[in-house]
């Protein structure tokens, strides 16, 4: 029961929200004078400026129709500085607010905005978003979102500037101070800031759906493939550590094609290079002569017993002007079966190479082992050629081949970023012959 000589300052000094919403409903206007005492301006002020235990929304309605004269754009202000006003409650107090006060809040919207971001209520900055669109075309709110906001908040920013284009993936691209949203993420990690990490991980989803042109941003895309090529090597090897389940919970397959994409980005200029044997006059021979079986034993040869002596002599007998694997590429018929396997052979070892192994993993994809190796478009048809690499994969091995691919493909674009950022270049020639094709000429089973 209310007493009649309660206030309505002092129930909201305590947070009584249900006994305010009582009073506001009683008809007695004795009992209404004296519970409504104080200033009516301050009365709306201060309820705005609960933060732990915020105004709901049904007890803010009755307060607007109650006090009408009593709302302004200092107490809009107020609900932008509220952490956990609800997004209905600002909904409200626009819908209240005249002419004149909605015109002023728009003129101050990335203001208003800003203020919100900061204070980190991520219903309030979407809803002033949808209201005042305009606000996000500069860029300053999602950059001042990556320094001093949430995750949430960065997606939902970046969500709304997809919805209305804002420049390239949301607006991630835009610049400030010389510095974009991605830039600003990258120089702000922190392995240990959990918030700081998933700002990064959601502008690395922005850039990578752009990118790969998925046009919408999947949250359950692996962290590793969305960071290949896109990071320095030391965030890169830190995501690594934090994010190796993504390697173990996938197939093979789908391991292979993970790892194929990380190592494009932390390997650089080093592997470039072909194993000697691809020098060999020997193994040029072969290649030239189409003997498959020649070509077969002489890598395996070579990968397995480097120091034996017949495999030093062989070495020794080098040949200027082509590689083997360049002698491969210009015999490649995609109608024959032969300079098919002999390729797909050579290309299978050097790739192993490359990577570390001794020999080529049982069944590792070819699509894999040529990226990086011979023209793209070459590439494209080995994987037609032998499509059962493809599909055997899991999605997430579908995912990682497409991200390499990509990676192959816009090379020369992305290492002016990361030189830019004074990072490796990733290091695959992609000047060997012009592409043919493009990525969408691959086999219908990796999904887009």
């Amino acid at each position: 029961m209310i007493r009649p000589t309660t206030t309505i300052p002092h129930l909201i000094a305590t947070c009584d929200w249900n006994g305010i919403y009582q009073i506001l409903q009683l008809t007695d206007k004795r009992c209404q004078t004296a519970m409504l005492a104080g200033n009516h301006d301050y009365i709306l002020h201060q309820a705005i400026c609960i933060e732990k235990n915020p105004v709901p929304h049904e007890v803010l309605i009755l307060l607007l129709a109650r006090f009408p004269n009593a709302l302004n754009v200092n107490i809009i202000m107020k609900a932008t500085e509220n952490p956990h006003l609800s997004r209905r409650c600002m909904e409200s107090l626009l819908d209240y607010a005249n002419n004149d006060i909605y015109k002023i809040v728009h003129n101050n919207a990335q203001r208003l905005t800003s203020t919100a971001v900061k204070k980190k209520n991520v219903h309030i900055v979407q809803y002033l978003i949808e209201c005042f669109p305009h606000v996000i075309n500069s860029g300053e709110v999602l950059s001042l979102a990556c320094m001093n906001s949430t995750a949430e908040i960065v997606r939902v920013i970046l969500t709304e500037g997809l919805k209305h284009k804002v420049g390239k993936a949301g607006g991630l691209y835009l610049k400030n101070n010389r510095e974009d949203a991605l830039d600003i993420a990258i120089r702000l990690y922190d392995e240990k800031n959990e918030e700081k990490r998933n700002i990064l991980i959601v502008c690395l989803q922005h850039a990578n759906a752009e990118r790969m042109s998925m046009g919408s941003t999947p949250r359950d895309y692996p962290v590793l493939l969305t960071a290949a090529g896109l990071v320095p090597q030391h965030i890169l090897r830190s995501l690594m550590n934090l994010y190796t389940s993504e390697l173990i919970n996938t197939t093979p397959s789908g391991r292979h094609a993970i790892f194929k994409a990380v190592t494009m980005s932390v390997q650089g200029n080093e592997c470039a290079k072909l194993h000697s044997i691809f020098n060999s006059s020997v193994l040029i021979n072969a290649c030239g002569n189409r003997n498959l079986n020649l070509v077969q034993r002489l890598l395996e040869l070579a990968y397995k017993d480097s120091c034996g002596a017949k495999i030093k002599s062989i070495l020794q007998n080098t040949k200027c002007g082509q590689n083997a694997m360049e002698v491969a590429i210009e015999l490649y018929d995609k109608n024959d079966d032969i300079s098919c396997e002999i390729l797909k052979t050579c290309v299978q070892y050097a790739n192993a190479s490359r990577l570390g192994w001794k020999i080529p993993p049982f069944n590792y994809p070819t699509t894999l082992a040529a990226v990086g190796l011979i023209p793209l478009d070459i590439a494209v048809n080995l994987s037609l050629k032998y499509p059962e690499d493809i599909k055997h994969m899991d999605k997430i091995g579908k995912l990682a081949v497409r991200k390499v691919l990509r990676m192959a493909q816009d090379e020369p674009y992305y290492a002016k970023r990361l030189d830019f950022r004074c990072q490796y270049r990733l290091s695959f020639k992609t000047g060997r012959a012009k592409l043919k094709t493009t990525l969408f000429n691959l086999s219908e089973d990796i999904p887009q």
